[in-house]
């Protein structure tokens, strides 16, 4: 009896902690776009199916909730509204895809289909952001010896215009010029260094992650 009676307790308190969202269900989706959390990084992409997340919308479920070890939000999701008298919505979203609110401390679950299309927008924005990762047999084909394209530091923004030279499981590369140089070397603080540091190469349209260290060698 007195387990009986505990589980029932259990789900009472269950269903009394999770809250359905019927508020945003209220007012027709105009726009969906997810961003980084920094203001500094300008990359953001726009969820296109309005109607699949329209349809859900209204069976989000909320509770009481902060993301785990006080952990800062990687990405800004922002719902618009069509109609600009009703307020818009703002969840700040965890790198496990963890929604809350922007005190962080209302925690939102929304249904599956919304989950695989955030999912699918956070992948595209982490590919404009840090590039796209391919093989190194494909690498030494968009970018063969002697080819030129430009790198971008992936912290400051600094770019640069560099040549491949040598390599043969890796690219060798020099900048073009002593104004590429430079470049170069204020990413790296002003001296030379072994450090790696994440870049993304600007080939044609590819955008593509790599990484470089800054020492001249020979």
């Amino acid at each position: 009896m007195t387990n009986r009676l505990n589980l029932l307790l259990l789900l009472i308190f269950l269903s009394s902690s999770l809250i359905s969202c019927s508020n945003l269900s209220v007012g027709k989706i105009e726009a969906v776009e997810l961003h980084f959390a920094r203001d500094d990084w300008p990359e953001q992409v726009s969820i296109s199916d309005l109607n699949g997340l329209q349809q859900e919308w209204g069976r989000w479920q909320s509770y009481p909730g902060s993301p785990a070890n006080q952990e800062g939000p990687s990405y800004r999701l922002e719902v618009k509204l069509l109609d600009q008298q009703k307020k818009g919505k703002v969840f700040l979203v965890t790198h496990d895809l963890r929604l809350f609110n922007e005190e962080l401390n209302t925690e939102y679950v929304p249904p599956t289909g919304t989950r695989q299309l955030l999912h699918s927008a956070v992948e595209q924005l982490k590919e404009l952001r840090y590039g796209q990762l391919i093989s190194w047999q494909e690498a030494d084909r968009l970018l063969p010896r002697y080819s030129t394209f430009q790198l971008m530091d992936l912290e400051t923004g600094i770019t640069w215009r560099t040549q491949r030279r040598a390599g043969s499981r890796h690219a060798d590369i020099q900048p073009l010029t002593k104004e590429d140089t430079q470049r170069l070397k204020t990413a790296y603080g002003g001296s030379w260094s072994w450090d790696r540091r994440a870049v993304v190469v600007l080939a044609g349209d590819k955008r593509l992650a790599a990484s470089i260290n800054g020492m001249p060698h020979g």
